[in-house]
């Protein structure tokens, strides 16, 4: 019990010191953090005892300092939340995930139910105060799991680490000399580790698939230039057939811009016909690539829409530069031209 109220003192002391660095917004700790090594904690909830205490829940544990949800952006969706009141003395209090909320307490209100950690039956129970957003401990493709969060100064947590979390106004690089060095003005011994921002956390992650995203973009990059390249040779080829046909108007009258229309428009036609097809059939092979995506939709509008111009793009350019060239082109050498 000692030990770890110097633990939780000890914690404290590096947060006052780093909340002081100059572009610190808000500093906390936690016994863990989201997509990194998980806690998890058998959960008794009083209101809905087993018969088997083996058969009790399991849900990811998170020991918090009272600013660590501010750090982390996980907003408070029911109750005050924690305060600095939640004191070692104080009565233990809780909060639970909204998965949480809907799994373990079917429906129920869960502010007010009493739960404990563990089969210490020894330990008080701690009253659920709110209900907070669900986080992705293990991976951004994976459901969130059940998870709690209670007060580190209520809690006796086993050896380990914690986790500093620091929330700035200005890049993590400026910074990070002045947040090594708080927790060693604090205590010199102990030790430093995975000082990174969080987004190097979601970059490891989702490693293999940006890898696999990055191969598919590649090859589909590659694709795409083929078949403008393709569309591009196609018409163009297609539009010199038609020689003939423009110094034939052309002697009969027509201008250069309404020949050069005439044949443009009817390429965008077919193009446009082609370019609707191709995006139908595209949206039902997207379905292999939705188990690759998180936060982008598999049917992204922006995506498609930039493909079909990229297309329209390369069919309009192959129409117009040998039109009009041909429309340059003396009508009486057209008609003589095979």
């Amino acid at each position: 019990m000692v030990e770890s109220c110097q633990r939780h003192n000890h914690l404290d002391a590096v947060v006052e010191r780093v909340r002081a660095i100059p572009g610190v917004q808000e500093a906390g700790y936690s016994s863990t953090l989201p997509l990194s090594h998980p806690s998890v904690a058998q959960v008794h909830i009083r209101e809905h005892r087993v018969a088997n205490a083996a058969d009790a829940p399991s849900l990811d544990r998170y020991l918090v300092s009272v600013h660590y949800l501010d750090v982390m952006r996980i907003r408070v969706v029911r109750g005050p939340g924690l305060t600095a009141l939640d004191g070692r003395t104080a009565e233990p209090v809780a909060l639970v995930s909204e998965s949480a909320a809907r799994s373990q307490f079917h429906g129920e209100d869960p502010i007010g139910r009493h739960i404990r950690l563990g089969r210490d039956e020894d330990r008080p129970w701690a009253v659920i105060v709110g209900v907070v957003g669900d986080v992705h401990q293990y991976a951004l493709d994976q459901k969130p799991d059940a998870a709690i969060y209670m007060p580190f100064s209520q809690v006796d947590p086993a050896q380990g680490s914690s986790s500093l979390v620091v929330r700035s106004t200005v890049p993590p690089e400026r910074i990070e000399s002045a947040v090594r060095a708080a927790p060693i003005a604090t205590d010199p011994v102990q030790p430093i580790f995975h000082l990174q921002p969080m987004a190097t956390y979601i970059s490891l992650s989702a490693a293999q698939r940006t890898f696999t995203l990055i191969l598919i973009a590649v090859f589909g990059g590659l694709a795409l230039a083929l078949a403008a390249g393709g569309v591009y040779g196609v018409v163009s080829y297609v539009v010199e057939q038609r020689t003939r046909e423009v110094g034939l108007r052309l002697a009969l009258g027509a201008t250069p811009i309404g020949v050069t229309w005439m044949i443009v428009r009817q390429v965008l036609s077919i193009a446009i016909s082609g370019a609707i097809a191709g995006a139908l059939v595209s949206t039902a092979f997207t379905r292999t690539l939705s188990t690759l995506l998180f936060g982008v939709s598999r049917l992204d509008s922006e995506t498609i829409v930039e493909v079909v111009l990229i297309l329209m793009a390369a069919a309009l350019t192959a129409s117009i530069v040998p039109v009009a060239r041909a429309a340059r082109v003396d009508p009486a050498i057209a008609l003589q031209s095979e």
